[in-house]
Parts: C-alpha cells; structure tokens; sequence
C-alpha cells in the first residue's frame, strides 16, 4: 500500500536528521554507499554525527578543535564505499581534512566493469542505558552524497539487533559483506573488520514498518545470479537515474490493479515514479 503523502515535496526530512540517533541512544557505527561524492558533503556527515555525540552542542561548536577532534573520533568507525573515479573536491582540503576523509572513504569498482551505483546507510545506536536493546537504521536514497539539490525520496527502517538473522535481509548482508572485496587501491583491517561486523548486525535486523507498510522486500542486482525483476503488484512505483525504452514498456506491461503513469524529469538528469493515476 503507498501512502501518497509519503511523495509530497513539501514533506522534508534534512540528510543530517535520518542520522540522528533516536532518544536515549548514542551512534556507534555505520556504513555507507553512493555512487559520487564531494568532499565538503562527506566531511559533514562526520561533523553532524559528532554533533550528536556532544554532551554540550554550543561548547563543541564554539570550538573549531574540537569539532575536529570529536570528527576524528567518529571517522574510525564510519566508512563511505563510493564509485572509484566519482571523488570530486572544489578545493584541497587541508592536511588534516584530508587525513579525516583517507580514513572514511575506500574508492570500490562493480564487478564486470559494471557502475558501483548503491546510495545507502547501515547505522548502529548504542544505548545509554544497559537494558535497552542495540538499534539499526537502514537509509535507501535517491541522491549521492553530494550537494545536489534535486528532490530526494528515501526509505527510512528503524529496528533492533535480535539474536537470529532473518532471511529477507540476506541481500543486505550479501551487499555489504562484498564491499572490501570491491576496493581498488586496498581497505584497512579496521575498516574491513567494521564492514563485517555491520553487514552481520544488519542480517539479524528486525525492522518496523512504517505506517502503512506491512512488509519490506530487498533485493540486490549486479553480483550474478538471477536477474530481480519486480512481480505482480497493485501499485508500482520505480525511481532511476536511467531507464530506456524496453524497459519502461517491460514496466508498463506488468498486471497492475491500476494503471501505470510516468512521470519524469529532463533527460539529462531524470527520474521517474510509475504511478497510479
């Protein structure tokens, strides 16, 4: 079921808030994908998260040190795969900017000579009191972590770290257990030991649906094996940099309880939304 005030432009949600931990809970880890980045935009998902982290926000922001420092702590346990060749900075950043983001970012290539085209966040809460069960959040994004401005639509999963891995998560696992393997210039120990650790939480993820969702599907193209292709549903909705003829006739086609109708922007950089009139 799609609730259609979920696709209202004026309903907006800032990339840095989908980061904040919940309450009663302190960020501990994440992991994420994109297919391009800036260095100005990855610098400030550090820089927001170590926000969060401050007992004292205003101390912390009066203090350009140590913003950095608090930066520093929560770059060893973040780590950014991102399309190698697709890293673009406006200026050199400084020294120890540039130390910061060596430790985030491993440039990846898809296997085949396929594009790395993922925009996703696996991040795991902590909590601060002891009783309290570990949390997961799970962001699938539109946009690449860069400063477009173009209308972004996301999926936000919220859930708990349980002890059994649930099997409709095994595309995710399957996803980020595979990211070191696709690093071309090399990945540290830490950061393929983070990547593993995350990818295994993930797996034993029980997610809460968001009203009015009742269940949640993954799936993972690009590593081989068979092809997913969406089955018979009431409603389709479909969001994609690029989509060609065959495909959208193959879209169309598809037995739906209403029927489809595109919408898109310009050619050059467009997405469409296959949706009931």
């Amino acid at each position: 079921m799609l609730n259609r005030t979920t696709l209202d432009p004026e309903t907006r949600v800032l990339y840095s808030d989908s980061l904040q931990p919940p309450p009663g809970y302190i960020f501990d880890a994440a992991i994420a994908t994109t297919f391009s980045l800036d260095f100005e935009t990855a610098l400030a998902a550090p820089i927001s998260l170590a926000l969060f982290a401050a007992e004292n926000r205003d101390d912390i922001l009066t203090h350009p040190l140590a913003l950095l420092e608090g930066a520093e702590r929560i770059a060893g346990r973040l780590v950014v795969f991102a399309d190698a060749g697709h890293l673009h900075a406006q200026s050199r950043p400084h020294s120890r900017l540039c130390s910061l983001l060596e430790r985030i970012i491993v440039e990846v290539a898809a296997p085949r000579g396929g594009a790395f085209h993922p925009k996703m966040w696996a991040l795991r809460y902590r909590p601060t009191r002891l009783d309290d069960p570990i949390l997961l959040r799970l962001l699938v994004l539109s946009r690449n972590l860069t400063r477009d401005r173009s209308w972004d639509i996301s999926l936000r999963l919220d859930g708990e770290l349980t002890r059994s891995p649930d099997a409709k998560n095994r595309p995710l696992f399957d996803l980020l257990s595979r990211l070191p393997g696709l690093a071309v210039a090399g990945i540290s120990d830490e950061a393929r030991a983070l990547t593993a650790e995350i990818a295994e939480n993930v797996r034993r993820a029980k997610w809460t649906m968001p009203d009015p969702f009742n269940d949640v599907v993954f799936a993972i193209n690009g590593f081989g094996g068979k092809l997913w292709q969406p089955t018979t549903c009431a409603r389709l909705g479909v969001i994609s940099p690029f989509c060609d003829t065959s495909t959208l006739d193959f879209l169309a086609g598809l037995p739906t309880a209403e029927k489809p109708t595109i919408i898109s922007r310009d050619p050059i950089n467009w997405f469409a939304w296959i949706l009931p009139r």
